[in-house]
């Protein structure tokens, strides 16, 4: 999987960044761009190796759901953590994180996941009760008619 390892690169790079801007940007100096800096790098190091270690989880405990259903759901657990982590971080730099915010923000993460698998398993269970009442052979046959069809048109 070439995304997999172009991923854990840029991983890898955002952590070099990172490492960087900690060591190279005095925090205590006036302006936004250190802090952007630190804020950013950290959160797209954060997602990429959430995602990647989501991803080697699920290709381990679910190994018969499709590649890129595991990919999707991974990358959006990488982003909505990573996301959660670095506002945490940001909240507690401004001294304005207490637990009853860490608490309503980690919650609202799950709350959002939650709504995510929910809609990911009523567009599974949707697929499966259309073909429960379409079986493959009826359908290999409705397209065999339609191709009949066409070729006769010819």
């Amino acid at each position: 999987m070439p995304w997999l390892f172009l991923l854990l690169f840029a991983s890898a790079l955002c952590w070099g960044v990172w490492g960087y801007v900690v060591l190279s940007v005095d925090p205590f100096a006036p302006g936004f761009l250190g802090h952007a800096r630190f804020y950013i790098s950290l959160l797209l190091a954060l997602a990429g190796t959430i995602t990647a270690t989501a991803f080697g989880a699920r290709r381990k405990l679910a190994e018969d759901e499709l590649p890129w259903r595991q990919i999707r759901a991974s990358l959006r657990e990488g982003v909505l953590f990573s996301l959660l982590g670095v506002f945490s971080l940001y909240l507690n730099a401004m001294g304005m994180l207490r637990w009853w915010n860490g608490f309503s923000l980690a919650a609202a993460v799950a709350a959002l996941e939650g709504f995510f698998l929910l809609q990911e398993h009523a567009r599974h269970a949707s697929r499966a009760a259309r073909l429960q009442r379409f079986p493959r052979e009826e359908l290999r046959d409705s397209l065999s008619i339609t191709d009949q069809k066409n070729q006769s048109s010819l």
